[in-house]
């Protein structure tokens, strides 16, 4: 098997155990608090390709949309994006994931659309050198379209961007060991900096 075989693979395996949870709670949180069933938002690529670009535009609906999008390869890393939320033609939210082709990989970057100065800004290590656990791009994501969009159960703790259990079952996919001591070593020395450390 080649090391882009591989790659797909892990890809595969990644967008089912943890970007579909994370697809899924982000949909969640954007239905429509004053339409008891409606359906969520939450669209695969086939089923988004599907969809009229047109009718899209004229409805201007929010569309949580799983992927992978644009997987590309550098000599170290594979790049995709895992989650796009898209309103009519737009895409207002990306989260960039990458592999290593030693076999580590997770979520790394959150980019969302600024309305005001037309530019997208990230969210994340911006060295890029630590991932974020999924609960944090959930975070990251309904925070930000609560406020941009006016979407979601802001009000209402049991819907809102916090879960922890979302995805318990997969922790040791998004870092484990070393991943955890990175962490620790980046808040000590942000307690350090802010005069809060030894």
């Amino acid at each position: 098997m080649s090391l882009f075989q591989a790659a797909d693979r892990w890809i595969d395996d990644f967008q089912m155990q943890l970007s579909m949870p994370v697809a899924m709670r982000i949909a969640e949180f954007c239905r429509d608090p004053e339409m008891e069933g409606a359906a969520i938002p939450l669209l695969d690529l086939r089923q988004f390709m599907q969809t009229d670009p047109e009718k899209r535009v004229e409805d201007n609906v929010l569309s949580v949309v799983l992927g992978p999008f644009g997987v590309a390869h550098d000599d170290h890393h594979t790049y995709w994006q895992g989650v796009k939320v898209i309103v009519g033609m737009t895409t207002v939210v990306a989260v960039l994931c990458r592999l290593t082709s030693q076999g580590n990989g997770g979520f790394y970057n959150v980019k969302c659309w600024d309305i005001q100065s037309q530019d997208y800004v990230y969210h994340g290590d911006p060295a890029g050198e630590r991932q974020i656990h999924p609960n944090g791009v959930i975070k990251i994501v309904c925070e930000y379209l609560a406020a941009a969009f006016h979407v979601g159960h802001v009000e209402r703790d049991d819907l809102s961007a916090h879960n922890d259990q979302i995805i318990e079952a997969n922790k040791a996919l998004v870092g484990g060991d070393e991943e955890s001591a990175r962490r620790a070593d980046f808040e000590a020395a942000a307690r350090k900096v802010f005069g809060k450390g030894d």
